[in-house]
């Protein structure tokens, strides 16, 4: 019985990622909708903020996919319009072996010109 139950929770676990967002300004936005989220491995050009950081990780057999989806999903909760990676989803191993993959960003909001100034 408790091998049984020993594997029906490696498999609930297996596969399960996790991810926290930190905000680094004191203003509080709207969430956002993470599927609207654009993601960047390079600067945008677009005027920005940098409203948090973002990070993802999951066990060695979670696709990168679901690693990207996590972070959008915390960026979007800090409400972010775009998401800057800091690198790759890449593949680690602690100090006891513990495989993963983990995943770091930027949380970025767009910085608009006030609209009264774009008709000059």
């Amino acid at each position: 019985m408790r091998f049984f139950l020993y594997i029906l929770i490696s498999v609930l676990l297996a596969g399960c990622t996790t991810g926290a967002a930190t905000r680094v300004t004191s203003i509080s936005y709207t969430p956002t909708e993470a599927s609207s989220l654009q993601v960047f491995f390079e600067k945008p050009s677009r005027p920005y903020t940098v409203i948090g950081f973002v990070s993802a990780q999951g066990d060695a057999y979670v696709k990168e996919a679901a690693v990207f989806k996590k972070l959008k999903e915390e960026a979007a909760k800090i409400g972010a319009d775009a998401l800057l990676m800091r690198h790759d989803v890449t593949e680690e191993q602690d100090a006891s072996g513990y495989q993963m993959k983990r995943g770091t960003g930027l949380a970025l909001k767009w910085v608009d010109p006030p609209s009264n100034l774009q008709n000059r």
